[in-house]
């Protein structure tokens, strides 16, 4: 296992998909995006300006943390088919998603799919490389923020307005999703294509749920001491 405070080494770099199935995956991941997007658009209209400094400010702070604190745990993980080189297993970025999950509580869906997206940005051009990224933590992060957001009654729409077992439940579902995305660059769907993008999918689906819940869970606590600290101070008085 390998630790990085500062994960921003080498110079930045994404690359387009190889083939034209990759295209196509993008291309609905992009649809999906825009969709999403403009379903809500009127997120933005409510905003005041101190919101809209928070939404900046958590943006700048996403990009940052996306590569700050990365954690590499020991997985094999087969090398591209055809290209002799070692591979590194994906890195777990401990706080990557926490601006956009207080995004999703404070300001709404639209501006957690931004704040992710930045955070999906820096993560695509220092880890993966890819195109789809940006777009996949954008939608995740907005799923979390539906959820959250959500007034439907009864207790499963109450836990769901928990950040950490919404981030929970958007890792246990969305995770097959990296099935699309690692095959969009595979390059290849013979078995050895095959055998590269499972072996990466099992080293990264793991990393990916904690990215999702370690956030939540680290809001909800912050939310708890921000509330005692609330009632001490008015006791305090």
């Amino acid at each position: 296992m390998t630790f990085a405070l500062f994960g921003f080494d080498g110079a930045p770099y994404i690359s387009l998909p190889p083939g034209l199935a990759g295209y196509g995956v993008l291309g609905l991941y992009a649809l999906l995006f825009l969709m999403a997007l403009l379903f809500t658009l009127r997120d933005f209209g409510r905003l005041t300006g101190a919101q809209w400094f928070g939404f900046l400010a958590l943006a700048a702070l996403s990009a940052v943390l996306a590569q700050m604190l990365v954690v590499r745990l020991p997985a094999n993980v087969l090398p591209p088919p055809g290209v002799p080189v070692e591979t590194q297993p994906p890195g777990l970025a401990l706080f990557t998603l926490m601006p956009a999950f207080l995004a999703g509580g404070w300001l709404g869906v639209g501006p957690a799919l931004l704040v992710g997206a930045a955070a999906g940005a820096v993560r695509a051009a220092w880890e993966t490389y890819s195109f789809i990224t940006p777009l996949e933590y954008a939608l995740v992060a907005g799923a979390v923020a539906a959820c959250v957001q959500q007034d439907f009654r009864g207790f499963p729409a109450a836990l769901l307005r928990h950040p950490s077992i919404a981030g929970a439940l958007a890792g246990l579902l969305l995770w097959p999703t990296l099935y699309l995305s690692y095959f969009a660059y595979s390059g290849t769907i013979d078995l050895s294509g095959w055998d590269y993008i499972n072996s990466l999918v099992g080293a990264a689906a793991v990393r990916r749920i904690a990215e999702r819940v370690r956030p939540g869970s680290l809001e909800s606590a912050a939310a708890v001491f921000g509330a005692v600290a609330v009632v001490l101070a008015l006791v305090a008085r």
